[in-house]
């Protein structure tokens, strides 16, 4: 009847704006975490570990010496690719608790300031809260870093040496 498809019609309405006030709300409160330089979202790194009660990241000794090892092996001169085998081969446990390292993980903990101390917050946002598809914010949002956040397993000058040899090679 025109009447339960009215109604039905309405209440889909309704809904609809509801999710959208919620999800507005629920950016709010990420930027003021953010603006507090409070991690947001995921967390969890490679060489770190997330405490959910004291909501401090501190450095996983074991996971931050396979870190060390790949930014050195990087300064050395050896590509993603070439890391990634050697990794596979020492028989290093991947971060996705696989036994193969791949080429794409190796660049991202490269490009990662995590491993610095320093933290980026905003770096992906939703685009649409009916699809909740993330996008690469490429200055669509600000963005939000706080420098020293949290010890780091890399000094701040083998991270910048590490970014100029990436972005030569790019």
């Amino acid at each position: 009847k025109m009447d339960s498809e009215m109604f039905l019609t309405l209440y889909s309405a309704f809904a609809q704006a509801e999710s959208e006030s919620t999800s507005m709300n629920v950016k709010l409160g990420y930027k003021a975490k953010m603006k507090r330089g409070e991690p947001c979202g995921t967390i969890g790194c490679y060489g770190f570990n997330w405490d959910k009660i004291d909501k401090k990241i501190t450095i996983s000794k074991k996971e931050a010496e396979v870190v060390k090892k790949i930014f050195k092996y990087y300064l050395d001169g050896k590509g993603t690719t070439v890391i990634a085998r050697l990794l596979t081969e020492e028989g290093i446990p991947a971060p996705a608790g696989g036994k193969k390292w791949h080429a794409g993980v190796i660049k991202d903990m490269l490009r990662n300031v995590k491993y610095v101390g320093d933290l980026c917050g905003q770096k992906y946002f939703v685009e649409n809260p009916m699809t909740h598809k993330l996008v690469k914010n490429r200055g669509q949002k600000p963005k939000y870093y706080v420098k020293e956040h949290h010890d780091a397993i890399i000094d701040r000058e083998d991270f910048n040496k590490v970014q100029d040899i990436y972005s030569s090679r790019g």
